[in-house]
């Protein structure tokens, strides 16, 4: 699979990008808006994508669009990757307990898209987030 990970850090997921390319999957990590907008740009085609759940908060990003400083994957995939890729399988990644109030509140607003395949903890199960990409069921 051809995978698009959005995440910040690049030290800690140097590991997993690493482990997801041993299992023969292309990975672009793209770790901040620009970079995004960067790939976006490119038209190119991916399978999956895999969201941080913070991301940092940058200067185009409205403040009210934030939470802690933090861009929520939910306005990111809003604001660039929705109209791009519509129909390619997404899930978010989370460091957060995922019964804090905000990690329920995004829940919530993910599950309007078809294409939201789940919240995976950090650290994460290779092969959970893979099955949840591919719809494997």
């Amino acid at each position: 699979m051809k995978l698009l990970l959005v995440d910040d850090n690049e030290v800690d997921m140097k590991e997993f990008r690493d482990l997801l390319e041993i299992n023969e999957h292309e990975v672009v990590h793209v770790h901040n808006t620009q970079e995004l907008k960067d790939v976006l740009a490119k038209s190119s085609k991916f399978d999956g994508i895999i969201l941080d759940l913070m991301f940092p908060l940058e200067d185009d990003i409205p403040d009210e669009e934030s939470e802690y400083g933090y861009r929520i994957g939910l306005l990111l995939y809003n604001r660039y990757l929705k109209e791009t890729y519509p129909d390619v399988p997404f899930v978010i990644l989370t460091a957060m307990d995922h019964k804090i109030q905000i990690h329920l509140q995004i829940l919530k607003n993910l599950v309007q898209f078809d294409s939201f395949k789940g919240i995976f903890q950090k650290p994460v199960d290779l092969n959970e987030l893979i099955k949840a990409l591919s719809n494997i069921d």
